[in-house]
């Protein structure tokens, strides 16, 4: 196979094919959490636009996530703080892995 690294670990499936064998376990996502994700997402991409999200700083992301996180545990059932603690983790991880040098300030 052409472009295919060689140490790349491959898996056999029952009917002889082969594909590239993932140490991510995808089908383990729960799909609730991912419906609740991309609601939110779509939710944010309407109220702002689609990829706004980019240009929030990380220390930005937490301080959101934190905001929901409280603001669920307190009761208030206004929005779906949990959907918006998971999409801004996944934005603050994004942001730590897209971002040069992004760490929260402390000071």
């Amino acid at each position: 196979m052409q472009n295919v690294p060689k140490e790349e670990e491959r898996e056999t499936l029952p009917n002889g094919a082969q594909q590239s064998k993932l140490e991510e376990r995808y089908d383990l996502l729960p799909p609730e959490a991912m419906r609740r994700l991309a609601k939110v997402l779509a939710y944010g991409a309407r109220k702002y636009s689609d990829n706004n999200w980019h240009g929030i700083p990380l220390k930005s992301h937490l301080n959101h996530l934190i905001r929901h996180a409280i603001e669920y545990l307190a009761g208030d059932k206004t929005e779906d703080h949990l959907g918006h603690v998971l999409c801004r983790a996944a934005m603050a991880v994004w942001a730590q892995e897209n971002i040069e040098n992004e760490k929260p300030n402390v000071d």
